[in-house]
C-alpha cells in the first residue's frame, strides 16, 4: 500500500515537473511571435527555452535511467581513468554552479588509475555534487576519495554546511518515487539513481546527516570490477 501512494505521489510530482517546463517553452514562443521586431526580448525569450528545454531533457533522462536500471538493462562500459584529472574535471564543473557565499575544496587526490564506467561514476558524483550545491546556502562544501580495505575499493565523499535532512527521513534517503519535503524541485530520483548505480557496480552507498549540520554521502566501488560485468 505504501509503495502503491508512493508511486502515485511520484507520478503527480512528474507530471507537474514536465508541465511546468512545457508551459514555459509554449509561453516563450507565444511572446516570440508577438514581439519578432524586438531582438532583445527574442533573446530573453530563447534563454528562457533553452533553460527549461535542458531541465525537462534532465528528468526524462532520470526517468529513463531509473526505469533501466529497476528492470535490469542498465548498461555499463569499463575503461581506465585516471581519478586526480576527473576530479578535477567535476571540481570546474560545479565550479560553475557555486552558489555566492560557498566555497567548494577539491581535496588532495591519491594518485589513481580506476577502472570504471567514467560516465556513470560522472553522473554518480555530479549528482551527490548538485545536490549538495542545492540545500547549502552558505558554508562551504568539500569532496574527494580515499583508497580502502587495503586498495581494494575506492572510497567517494561529498561533503557540505547545507540544511541536512532530518532524522525521520534518513531511511527514505535513497528511496525510489519518493521526494522530501526540503527537496526544492525534481521528482526525487537523483539519490535513488545513485544507489541504483553504485549496487550494479558491486558498491555501497550511505549518508551521514544531522539537519541544521549539513551531510556527507559516502559510495565505494571496487577497484576490480565485478564479474557479472564482462565488457
Amino acid at each position: 500500500k505504501r509503495a502503491n501512494q508512493s508511486k502515485s505521489e511520484f507520478l503527480s510530482h512528474m507530471s507537474h515537473d514536465i508541465r511546468t517546463p512545457i508551459n514555459g517553452i509554449m509561453g516563450m514562443v507565444e511572446i516570440i511571435k508577438k514581439n519578432l521586431d524586438d531582438p532583445e526580448r527574442i533573446k530573453d525569450c530563447l534563454e528562457k527555452i533553452d533553460k527549461a528545454s535542458h531541465h525537462l531533457l534532465s528528468l526524462i533522462n532520470d526517468v529513463l535511467d531509473i526505469s533501466r536500471i529497476e528492470s535490469d538493462m542498465m548498461t555499463f562500459t569499463y575503461m581506465d581513468v585516471y581519478l586526480p584529472s576527473f576530479m578535477k574535471d567535476l571540481y570546474n564543473s560545479i565550479q560553475l554552479r557555486k552558489p555566492e557565499g560557498v566555497e567548494i575544496t577539491l581535496d588532495a587526490c591519491p594518485d589513481i588509475i580506476f577502472n570504471i564506467d567514467r560516465n556513470r561514476l560522472w553522473q554518480i558524483c555530479m549528482n551527490l555534487l548538485t545536490n549538495a550545491v542545492k540545500h547549502t546556502k552558505k558554508g562551504s562544501i568539500w569532496f574527494g576519495y580515499t583508497l580502502e580495505d587495503e586498495g581494494k575499493m575506492v572510497k567517494f565523499y561529498v561533503s557540505d554546511t547545507g540544511c541536512g535532512i532530518p532524522k525521520d527521513e534518513l531511511d527514505n534517503i535513497f528511496a525510489r518515487f519518493v521526494q522530501l519535503s526540503d527537496f526544492e524541485q525534481g521528482v526525487g530520483l537523483g539519490l535513488a539513481i545513485c544507489k541504483g548505480l553504485v549496487l550494479k557496480m558491486g558498491g555501497n552507498i550511505s549518508v551521514i546527516s544531522e539537519e541544521g549540520f549539513g551531510s556527507t554521502f559516502i559510495f565505494t566501488l571496487p577497484m576490480k570490477r565485478p564479474n557479472s560485468w564482462k565488457n
